[in-house]
């Protein structure tokens, strides 16, 4: 008797421990743009902390809280995630209801509801990703649903590569910069040069030299012009997505070509040896 005591006692207790998603100390931060702005050209960065574990309707949940860090001020908001081993649920405060947000248990072609947004969702790929000794699955999806083929990455234990929910193309909030909990440690996707990043206050714009590009937009042929003689160390283009798609070291040529690109917005990172210097580029097909 003693011993199904004890073990009732430890499946209760191991309810209420931390979650296998968004566990005490989580941090997420979010790239955030402003209305008519790309949020992946660093604006500035929301953050999502995990501060506490809580019951809602005898499910043991994370408890989030929400800093969007806006130019002029902040804004907050809270959060409420539930775990079901690899199934993860968040709670809408208007509807008092748990909706499924992310399955890590799909395989390829399956599909799950994301049922807040009556969002069908079909894994293409599944694979795994090494964060710093750690095997994540990792699952290649895409929709439909929402007029427009969208596709996400979702990594288990952390969520979509994008924004905590579904977004639509044209989002100002996101990608993912970072992530670190206590067990895992830090992980950064590359998108930024640091996690709390701020480029109202912390770009960095060298006074020695400047740039301009023309035409922008273009169809995919900018020129380079420089107010002095200036070597170019390095030069970079980044899409929306915060993914490279250019590099060039020593770069010696005045035009830069990127026709092979999608119609869109990119960011062009030039390195001399005066400093950094960030432009927005424009391609319209």
């Amino acid at each position: 008797m003693k011993k199904i005591f004890l073990l009732l006692f430890l499946c209760i207790c191991s309810n209420l421990s931390a979650q296998n998603f968004a566990p005490i100390g989580a941090k997420w931060y979010y790239t955030q743009g402003e209305s008519g702005i790309p949020s992946s050209f660093f604006t500035s960065y929301t953050l999502v902390e995990s501060v506490a574990d809580t019951i809602i309707q005898s499910k043991s949940c994370s408890k989030l809280k929400v800093t969007f860090n806006h130019p002029s001020n902040q804004q907050y908001q809270t959060w409420y995630m539930y775990s079901d081993s690899q199934i993860i649920y968040y709670y809408s405060i208007d509807s008092s209801q748990f909706f499924l947000l992310y399955d890590f248990t799909k395989l390829s072609g399956d599909s799950f509801l994301i049922e807040g947004y009556n969002l069908r969702v079909y894994a293409d790929s599944v694979s795994s990703i090494n964060i710093n000794g750690n095997l994540r699955k990792e699952i290649f999806t895409h929709t439909n649903s929402l007029g427009a083929d969208l596709s996400w990455i979702s990594i288990e234990g952390i969520g979509n590569r994008i924004w905590m929910f579904p977004v639509l193309d044209n989002y100002i909030t996101g990608p993912l910069r970072c992530y670190s909990d206590p067990s895992i440690g830090l992980y950064e996707t590359g998108v930024s040069f640091s996690c709390d990043w701020n480029t109202s206050t912390e770009e960095i714009n060298s006074k020695n030299f400047s740039f301009d590009i023309s035409p922008n937009p273009s169809s995919g042929i900018f020129s380079l012009s420089f107010s002095k003689p200036t070597s170019i160390k390095s030069i970079e283009v980044y899409d929306v997505l915060g993914e490279r798609i250019f590099h060039s070291e020593n770069y010696l040529n005045s035009k830069l070509n990127l026709t092979s690109q999608s119609a869109g917005i990119y960011l062009l990172q030039l390195q001399t040896e005066n400093g950094i210097e960030n432009k927005i580029l424009v391609i319209n097909k």
